[in-house]
């Protein structure tokens, strides 16, 4: 059980690549940047939360905490590496395309 334990310590480092790009999908550009850090945010401490019963079982705040701050560090440190310049993020929160206004009648 131990290598089972220790192998889901690099979990952890997956969750946080992939978490920004599974957040732009519920992020929306026309939201502004509070709104969408505190889904990220909410985002984050969801994934610690089952990252911490999958890895422990029960709750721990120490685990969690530790746990919490890997997440947010790799998925900050991926964010603004890899995933801020991709267009994957801007097609992600694309989705739904915004609704467009009223076409103007034919001349």
């Amino acid at each position: 059980m131990k290598a089972f334990t220790v192998d889901l310590a690099s979990w952890a480092a997956i969750v946080g690549i992939l978490l920004p790009m599974l957040v732009a999908l519920l992020q929306r550009d026309q939201w502004g940047s509070t709104i969408n850090s505190v889904i990220f945010a909410a985002a984050v401490v969801v994934a610690a939360v089952i990252y911490q019963f999958a890895k422990v079982g029960h709750w721990n705040w120490n685990q969690w905490s530790q746990n919490l701050y890997a997440i947010i560090a790799w998925s900050l440190a991926t964010y603004h590496a890899y995933w801020n310049r991709s267009p994957l993020i801007a097609k992600a929160r694309a989705i739904p395309p915004p609704p467009q206004g009223p076409t103007p009648p034919a001349a």
